[in-house]
């Protein structure tokens, strides 16, 4: 994420990796009983309801559940706790990814038999899509959505936490475990530096681009893409998921705004609804990516159109051209407009 950094994350290149993020994330909570306690601790300030901040307990990433509710990406369960009972604390981390169907639904039905508490992880605090949240088919859950039932969780949030484990993991042990404990401060030192950019880039979004911020152009604008994206999705696709074919994604906004050329043409990408497919195509290398509707349906693998919407409310919308998060809510209406 950045334009030249000596961060290990940014060398390995896995800087915007979820599932890494998560796997560092589990195993510092492991790493040292205060630094256990001080997690559970932040996840109290933004939990619904109370966690015992001392709770006896084990952090895994990537726990599947059972009867088919899905895989966690941050899972802690402990044995003993406020309750005197089981608890069961479940994470989900979304940086660049989607949700999937009755993703947060599944996690909910799943701790309904504990001492259960769920929190969505973003980069600021943004909701779970509709379609994660709802699922019409499980009448085991009242009106069948779990909204209100969850905690909200933003990178920001850890900060205060990853900051505050150099002085809480303990360094009295021997000389070479010792010498572990700096190596491991030395990577938290380096992931709070990527988290800083991560959450910057979020605040970056609604102010527009900040020249010193050692963060590329090219890598702003495809997150700024990708929100776009995001919010169109949230907006038409309510409790549907979009059909998976020439779906957008961050790897694929990346490529294209990280490209040396732009004067050809790039495969088309965006959100299918139905027999609409909302796009996004390289119009030339000054104004960048325009957003327009297709209509028509696949065959096969291949969209076959009949009629293509190239404004909307006599205005041209190009997805790299946004100045502010704000616009996005302007171009959701106009694109309703033409359904």
């Amino acid at each position: 994420m950045s334009k030249k950094s000596s961060n290990i994350f940014d060398l390995l290149r896995i800087s915007t990796n979820e599932n890494l993020h998560s796997r560092f994330i589990t195993s510092i909570i492991e790493y040292d009983d205060n630094a256990k306690r001080e997690f559970l601790k932040i996840l109290n300030q933004r939990s619904i309801n109370k966690i015992d901040e001392n709770l006896l307990c084990k952090a895994r990433n990537e726990r599947k559940l059972p009867n088919n509710n899905g895989r966690v990406d941050i899972f802690i369960s402990g044995k003993t706790g406020l309750h005197n009972g089981n608890t069961r604390i479940i994470i989900e981390n979304k940086i660049f990814a989607r949700d999937q169907p009755h993703q947060m639904h599944k996690y909910h039905k799943y701790l309904k038999n504990y001492d259960g508490h769920l929190f969505y992880l973003t980069l600021e605090r943004k909701s779970p899509s509709q379609y994660s949240l709802f699922d019409k088919n499980d009448e085991s859950i009242d009106g069948h959505s779990i909204l209100g039932n969850y905690s909200l969780l933003s990178y920001h949030d850890l900060l205060p936490w990853l900051t505050k484990l150099d002085t809480t993991i303990d360094e009295n042990v021997n000389d070479t475990e010792k010498a572990n404990v700096i190596r491991l401060k030395s990577y938290i030192k380096d992931y709070i530096e990527i988290v800083e950019k991560l959450t910057l880039i979020s605040k970056m979004i609604e102010v527009g681009y900040v020249e010193e911020s050692n963060i590329s152009k090219e890598d702003f604008n495809a997150l700024l893409e990708l929100r776009f994206w995001q919010y169109i999705e949230d907006h038409l696709c309510k409790g549907t998921m979009p059909d998976p074919k020439r779906l957008y994604s961050f790897e694929k906004i990346q490529k294209n705004h990280n490209s040396s050329s732009r004067n050809g043409s790039i495969r088309d990408y965006g959100i299918v609804v139905g027999d609409k497919w909302i796009a996004v195509t390289l119009k030339n290398k000054e104004n960048g990516f325009k957003l327009y509707i297709s209509k028509g349906e696949f065959v096969g693998n291949d969209w076959i159109s009949n009629q293509r919407i190239d404004k909307f409310g006599n205005e041209d919308f190009y997805t790299n051209k946004l100045d502010n998060i704000t616009n996005m809510e302007k171009v959701a209406v106009k694109i309703l407009e033409c359904f």
